[in-house]
């Protein structure tokens, strides 16, 4: 027992630091997309903190198998090249007690991704699709302040308003460029709805348009009593349906779809048993090799894995695969074909002795 939580606590600390690592990348990556869309006119930036905090569980689904993955790989690779697993084999450790240390980790991990999977992460994406639809409702309009330059959109275009009178939508001394060469003023602006198709435009009063630039041909300043410009609704950002519905939803629903992500739920946690018999005899170092030496076929062999399963996953939701062969096939033929990758070489050498 004190042998399994010394070989247990080689993994928790690597794996918990990879796993949040990997998280913080991922999510790093996102919010420098949504950063860049919000700066431009395109939503505000304070909500885009609690979508970020929404995606957490979704990504932990992929993370904690890879962050497990990489924490037993660096874990163990130390004790085998600092020689403490030499030790512990040379004192009567058996192989079979090994993994059962590595399953220790790996079951209370699996009870997270459970938990994670079948309630945190479905509330978690109806939450974000909630927050996406309340950004897609803000127009550059709507986040317009006196006196300041507001982008609208990312086609350059630039609005100015001396004035803002939020609760009439009207607006005092415009300016509105979508380019050097396409400018407007006017005195007045205001905000119109079409009642038809719910259209916004923002409608400028009593101003001037400067066509083209001075001094180059074409340049031309003319007036105008009323100009429309239509306002450009953001789109929601996407979020998957399947991942915003509840589990009890998809337990009472017979679509085929709605069952393979049911399955995906409850079967993607067993990864971590792919991991254990996968990572625990690449571990496997001697002191010259170093304890990173096996890090990037490991990668590359769950790499492959994850891009297979995802494509079973989609195939069997759209029915090419019957439900019965799903994720579990894949998982335990992976699971198989690493047992045999570890037992063919002292096989054959047996054989052939």
């Amino acid at each position: 027992m004190i042998l399994a939580r010394y070989l247990s606590r080689q993994i928790w600390v690597p794996t918990l630091g990879i796993t949040s690592l990997i998280i913080f990348a991922t999510l790093t990556t996102r919010l420098n997309v949504w950063l860049s869309d919000a700066l431009s006119g395109q939503g505000g930036t304070v909500e885009l903190l609690f979508i970020t905090f929404y995606y957490i569980p979704l990504f932990l689904q992929e993370a904690l198998p890879a962050g497990m993955l990489l924490g037993i790989l660096i874990g163990y690779g130390r004790l085998y090249a600092e020689l403490e697993m030499v030790a512990m084999f040379a004192c009567g450790m058996k192989y079979r007690q090994l993994i059962a240390a590595t399953m220790i980790p790996a079951a209370l991990f699996m009870g997270v991704l459970w938990v994670n999977n079948v309630w945190i992460s479905p509330w978690s994406q109806a939450k974000a699709s909630e927050a996406w639809a309340r950004q897609a409702a803000v127009s550059p309009i709507d986040m317009l302040h006196a006196g300041q330059f507001t982008p609208l959109g990312e086609q350059g275009a630039v609005l100015y308003a001396s004035e803002v009178d939020t609760e009439n939508d009207v607006l005092t001394d415009v300016f509105l460029s979508s380019g050097l060469d396409n400018i407007y003023r006017s005195k007045t602006g205001a905000i119109w709805t079409d009642p038809e198709s719910g259209a916004r435009y923002l409608v400028l009063e009593q101003g001037t348009v400067q066509k083209g630039l001075p001094g180059q041909d074409g340049f031309s300043i003319s007036t105008f009593e009323r100009y429309g410009v239509k306002i450009q609704e953001r789109q929601s950002k996407p979020v998957g349906k399947a991942a915003a519905i509840s589990t009890a939803t998809l337990v009472k629903s017979d679509a085929t779809w709605a069952q393979s992500q049911l399955w995906w739920r409850l079967l993607s946690p067993f990864n971590l048993i792919v991991v254990v018999v996968l990572a625990v005899p690449l571990s496997k170092v001697s002191p010259r090799q170093g304890r990173f030496l096996k890090i990037f076929p490991a990668l590359i062999i769950y790499s492959l894995y994850i891009f297979a399963q995802n494509a079973w996953v989609r195939q069997v939701g759209s029915g090419s695969i019957p439900l019965w062969a799903g994720l579990h096939v894949l998982q335990l033929l992976m699971v198989v074909l690493s047992i045999a990758a570890w037992k063919l070489p002292s096989w054959w050498q047996r054989v052939t002795s």
